[in-house]
This record gives structure tokens, C-alpha cells and sequence, in this order.
């Protein structure tokens, strides 16, 4: 059952994980100077996915709650917040003193898109999937590299070495917000636009993936560390 819930996406990133930190912190470096072809290619992107949400899929109903649609409703706030992040960072990328205008405006739009989406055209699932790709990959871009910042810091041996001495529930403490933020950034980048772009009745499936996603970085980053 689990191995039904794992698509190829999940085994791509996993491997990236596991190839290490190097490649961990790979991806889209926002503190380098301004890029304006990475800013383009980052509003193109938010473009293709407010229009991924206003033209809902054949034989789907608008979104709602219930059936197929739950787990979407469920990441309304991760995508929101993955909008008007990539929104912003695509601002300043073009070299905006404060690019949060772009993400505000991504954010609304897509609530537009959402709310007016039974008006709009019903087109076929691959053009969808064919919108948000972009989008998808940026998020990734900019997964990897907040997870490569967060990950590269991380000394697993230290942490399992100091458990005695900070006191257990003081390590368990720890390892808990750094999943809670792990997770956070995983339900934002990863898991709200792969929902957005193909939507699934069994929002369990993300569970075991983002485990899969917990267990290969923490073994990518072990080694360097013990």
C-alpha cells in the first residue's frame, strides 16, 4: 500500500537526498544578487499556476470539500503561501526593492481563480499538469535550497551524542521543530502544487512520502556528520 503511494517524484527527490549536501544545497540561491531571467521565469511560473486553478480538470467539480477535492482544500494554505512566496521572490529577482506586491497580487489572484473557476473553461488534466510544471519546479528549486540552509546545519552525530546531557525531552524538543519546519516547507513546495496540479483522494499518500523525504536527507547529511 505504501509502495502504491510513492510516485517517481518522491524516489527523484529522495535520491537527491542521498547523493548529499552538496547536491541538497543545490537549489535556487535567492540571497545571490538579482537574476531578472530567474525573476521571468518565477512570474511565468505563478502565471501558469493561477491559470492551473482557475481551469479545473475534465469530469471534476469546482473545489470544494468532500471526495476528491479534500486533500486540495486541505493544502489551500501551504499553495497560498507557496504563491506568494515565489511571488515575492520573483519581485526581487527583477530587481523590485520589495517584490511582497507580486506575491500579495499571486496570492489574490488565484483566490480569484479558485472562487470563479466553475466559470471558467473545463480543460483536460495534462494541460493542467502542462501549467503548473514550472511552478513545481521552482517550488523545488526553492525547497531544496531552504532545506539544503537547514540540513547543512544539522549534526546528527552531536545531537545523538548530547542527548544525555541536555536531557532527552530537550533533544526530542529539538528534533521535533526541526520537522515541524521541515514539514511546513514540504506541504508548501512540494506537496500543495503536485496536489494542485494532480489532485488524490487519499491525503494519507503524503505521509510516507514526506518520511521518505525525512529518513534519505537525514542519511545523506549523517555521514558528513558523525
Amino acid at each position: 500500500m505504501i509502495r502504491n503511494a510513492l510516485r517517481v517524484e518522491d524516489l527523484v527527490l529522495g535520491a537527491a537526498n542521498l547523493v548529499g549536501p552538496w547536491l541538497l544545497g543545490s537549489g535556487i540561491d535567492l540571497n545571490a544578487a538579482p537574476n531578472a531571467g530567474l525573476g521571468l521565469v518565477m512570474l511565468l511560473a505563478l502565471a501558469g499556476a493561477v491559470a492551473c486553478i482557475g481551469l479545473r480538470p475534465n469530469g471534476q467539480p469546482s473545489i470544494r470539500a468532500g471526495g476528491v477535492e479534500t486533500p486540495r482544500y486541505a493544502l489551500v494554505g501551504p499553495l497560498l503561501g507557496a504563491l506568494w512566496l515565489v511571488g515575492a521572490f520573483a519581485g526581487e529577482q527583477l530587481g523590485m526593492p520589495d517584490g511582497s506586491l507580486i506575491g500579495t497580487l499571486g496570492a489574490v489572484a488565484a483566490g480569484l481563480a479558485a472562487a470563479g473557476n466553475r466559470f471558467l473553461p473545463v480543460v483536460r488534466p495534462e494541460l493542467r499538469r502542462a501549467l503548473v510544471t514550472p511552478f513545481v519546479l521552482v517550488c523545488t528549486g526553492i525547497f531544496l535550497g531552504f532545506t539544503g540552509g537547514i540540513l547543512s546545519g544539522l549534526d546528527v552525530g552531536a545531537m545523538i551524542r548530547d542527548a544525555p546531557a541536555v536531557g532527552t525531552s530537550f533533544a526530542l524538543f529539538v528534533a521535533i521543530m526541526l520537522l515541524g519546519g521541515l514539514a511546513a516547507f514540504y506541504a508548501m513546495f512540494v506537496a500543495a502544487p503536485r496536489a494542485l496540479a494532480d489532485p488524490e483522494a487519499r491525503a494519507w499518500v503524503w505521509v510516507p512520502r514526506f518520511i521518505l523525504f525525512v529518513v534519505t536527507a537525514v542519511l545523506g547529511v549523517g555521514p558528513t556528520l558523525f
